[in-house]
């Protein structure tokens, strides 16, 4: 899968694939931590490294106890990039390297039919704003960067946070530490004019083909960040690495690291800095880790007991007790679809979408577990009702399983509301490394109905799920 739904954040840097910018290649010591302490090398007093994620998402702004506590220690926060010390001037030529010089979108596709979807789909999406940004000269990555953006800032209409970098910007300028850039726009803009126009066309047009794909990569990252397992991070951009040039690895990843470490090298030794870049950058062979352990810093895991939200967080002493408790959870939300004839009971509110060939596609994420729910319905033609049911469902069983490395697990025969319907399980492979998918699949009649949970394994048998499955009711 092309990982096309780079989230652009914080003055255009993109973040989907700088969410993940975490690095190629396991070593022997886990990367099981967002915090670490740099320590050695005639360092006076620690420095820290944190690894962020550019989001706004609650989950990635609770924060372990640990943190702004040593980020308050150190004199100095390093950041990519920081905003506040960009004028107008470094804005407009910001935006200008977004656009294509003497190419149009229409351009970069062969095929009139991509075209045409993919200009369908960034209109529907844009709207209005489509006058304003003239997305027929945009940069195939800064598009799919945007639309998801707006994607994600329709589902966080109500979350007032900061994207957690400039959060963590807002904290060192308000209790006075000096703040640092360690990169600047021209170096992250020159990285991305590593992938060609053509290949950032095919990862656009992936991304409107799968959009329900990547919403589910997206809520899988979230979850590994959240349990700060930087090694599944890993592994899952190692799983992309496939779909890009050796230049643009290069450039986007080994050789920004190189200068990340040499830059933190310079500045730690002036003054203890809390130091904070996409948690990609972090682990693996070429990662921030080991490039500053080769430079003779020892670089140690901090570990939090507790989690703590960052608008409860205090400077002066950690967080105590609690540690353990466990968040209520929400009472189930009843999805009532009459479009597609059918209720059932989900975590939380759902999404939906009309895809093409009159399919119908209801999603629904739940932060707590970090599973990730999803209903398809379609009516099929007349002529499908000539194969038997069981057929049907394995043949659709084995389509939903031939991507890359999928494997099923099993699947098995169910009754479902007096019908034959197809219980099954499937691990994911190197589409979602460590991820399964469970499914119940019910044709009545024309209407046919898939649904299904994806997640970390363990996890796909709890209440929730087995009630989202049991509650699953299709009209009279």
């Amino acid at each position: 899968m092309n990982t096309a739904a780079y989230k652009l954040r914080a003055f255009f840097i993109p973040a989907f694939l700088f969410i993940l910018l975490q690095c190629p290649s396991l070593l022997a010591q886990p990367f099981n931590s967002l915090l670490w302490r740099i320590e050695g090398n005639s360092l006076q007093q620690p420095s820290y490294l944190y690894g962020t994620m550019h989001s706004r998402d609650e989950q990635v702004h609770n924060l372990g106890d640990s943190v702004l506590l040593k980020l308050n220690a150190c004199d100095a926060v390093a950041l990519e990039i920081v905003t506040d010390q960009m004028g107008l001037k470094d804005m407009l030529q910001a935006m200008s390297q977004m656009y294509m010089k003497d190419t149009t979108l229409q351009d970069l596709y062969t095929k009139t039919e991509d075209y045409r979807k993919v200009k369908s789909y960034v209109s529907r999406k844009m709207g209005v704003m489509g006058f304003l940004y003239n997305p027929e000269k945009i940069k195939p990555m800064f598009l799919a960067s945007m639309l998801d953006e707006m994607e994600q800032e329709e589902e966080q209409s109500k979350n007032k946070n900061l994207l957690l970098d400039m959060y963590f910007q807002q904290v060192g300028k308000d209790t006075g530490k000096r703040l640092i850039s360690i990169e600047t726009i021209d170096e992250q803009m020159a990285a991305i004019d590593q992938m060609p126009l053509k290949m950032q066309a095919e990862m656009l047009l992936d991304q409107v083909n799968n959009a329900g794909k990547y919403d589910t990569m997206g809520h899988v990252m979230l979850q590994y960040y959240a349990e700060e397992n930087l090694d599944a991070l890993l592994q899952l951009y190692e799983g992309e690495k496939e779909t890009m040039t050796e230049s643009f690895d290069q450039a986007i990843v080994v050789l920004r690291n190189r200068n990340m470490a040499t830059r933190m090298d310079s500045f730690m030794r002036l003054q203890p800095t809390f130091t904070a870049v996409g948690a990609l950058h972090l682990p693996g062979k070429d990662g921030v880790i080991n490039l500053l352990r080769q430079k003779g810093y020892s670089v140690q895991p901090v570990y939090s007991p507790n989690k703590m939200p960052k608008n409860t967080a205090n400077f002066n002493t950690p967080a105590t007790g609690g540690g353990n408790a466990q968040p209520m959870p929400k009472p189930p939300v009843l999805l009532d679809a009459d479009e597609a004839g059918f209720q059932v009971l989900l975590p939380d509110s759902a999404k939906t979408e009309w895809l093409e060939d009159d399919i119908i596609l209801y999603t629904c994420s739940d932060a707590q577990s970090g599973l990730f729910y999803n209903i398809a319905y379609t009516a099929l033609p007349d002529s499908a009702s000539a194969q038997n049911n069981e057929a049907f469902y394995n043949q659709v069983a084995e389509r939903l399983a031939k991507t890359k490395g999928a494997k099923l697990l099993y699947q098995k025969t169910v009754n479902v509301l007096e019908a034959l319907a197809q219980e099954g399980e499937m691990d994911m492979g190197e589409l979602l490394p460590g991820i399964h998918l469970r499914y119940v699949m019910l044709r009545t009649g024309t209407d046919f109905y898939l649904l299904s949970v994806t997640g970390l394994p363990e996890k796909l048998k709890n209440e929730r799920v087995n009630t989202f499955f049991d509650s699953f009711m299709v009209a009279p």
